[in-house]
């Protein structure tokens, strides 16, 4: 009996060292892929954006810039992190509902139909809320790098004009919107979570009550309870995850189309891979001729021929 009971033990502890291995293994994959990912974002971000041409800049803020090679960037990377963290927790749902459907298939049908609708009805509900919040991020994170950039650029105006107060109003009236901004993201992204906690404690009370009213004696029901109960406090964890990776995704979405359509919109220039110690030589003069320009915006010619 000591020998079983010892046997016992040792497999246990060998799955979980293997699953603890594994685990590891997952988080440092997860990682390298991630961030190298985002080096790699960056980087191309970067170059999409210093090798256009001189007329590229005139047509957007240096602050446009910044937001989109840092915080736009982290923001995909979140979402991707995001996506990969939901996949992970739906293999473990689905792990634990076949052990539910094994116990009572027709009861779990019944609680995965009624979560499903909750949470179809919870996106109806809150999707373009999250849409239009990810949008007012993007557009008060640029103005706050502007903010920041124009106050601290014009320094020594703000010292001689003794204007130090405006800036502070406007940088505070920005930094407050994108605040609130993201308190409201933050707080309805938790309201499902809570109301499916609710639900499910219901549902399990109900089958409960219903099983005591078919004349089960306790001694029958506890054993199935009780795995229910174990498989609910694992499952809860997982179904909050999923909402709360599902709604930060929506909110961050935005950053990915944004990172997307600069570069479907614009190439890098040929000028990427020339050799910055070629050197031009001029022969006799330089001449120029028939040299006519006019910013991409405007019809009117700034000099002609």
């Amino acid at each position: 009996y000591f020998e079983i009971q010892l046997f016992s033990i040792i497999i246990f502890l060998t799955f979980y060292l293997l699953k603890t291995l594994y685990l590891i293994f997952l988080s440092y994959f997860q990682s390298y892929f991630v961030y190298n990912l985002k080096k790699k974002l960056s980087s191309d971000i970067f170059n999409l954006y210093i090798y256009q041409n001189y007329e590229f800049f005139l047509l957007k803020s240096p602050e446009e810039f910044t937001r989109n090679c840092t915080n736009e960037i982290d923001e995909v990377i979140v979402s991707i992190n995001y996506f990969i963290n939901i996949i992970l927790e739906l293999c473990i749902l689905l792990s634990l509902l076949s052990l539910l459907f094994l116990l009572s298939f027709s009861f779990t049908i019944i609680i995965i139909i009624f979560v499903i609708f909750l949470l179809i009805l919870f996106r109806i509900i809150l999707l373009p809320s999250f849409n239009k919040w990810g949008l007012e991020r993007q557009n008060y994170s640029s103005l706050v790098y502007k903010q920041i950039s124009e106050s601290f650029g014009s320094i020594r105006l703000a010292k001689l004009s003794n204007i130090e107060k405006i800036f502070s109003n406007s940088f505070q009236d920005f930094a407050s919107k994108l605040i609130n901004t993201q308190f409201k993201f933050t707080f309805f992204q938790s309201i499902p979570r809570i109301i499916i906690e609710l639900i499910l404690i219901l549902f399990g009370s109900i089958f409960l009550i219903y099983l005591l009213l078919l004349n089960y004696s306790f001694t029958t029901i506890l054993p199935i309870m009780s795995v229910y109960l174990v498989a609910t406090l694992r499952l809860m964890p997982s179904i909050t995850r999923i909402i709360s990776y599902g709604n930060s995704l929506k909110f961050s979405f935005n950053a990915i189309i944004l990172i997307y359509d600069e570069f479907k919109k614009f190439k890098i220039s040929n000028n990427h891979n020339k050799d910055i110690n070629d050197k031009i030589i001029f022969q006799d003069k330089l001449l120029i001729k028939d040299l006519t320009f006019r910013y991409n915006q405007s019809s009117k010619y700034i000099f002609k021929n």
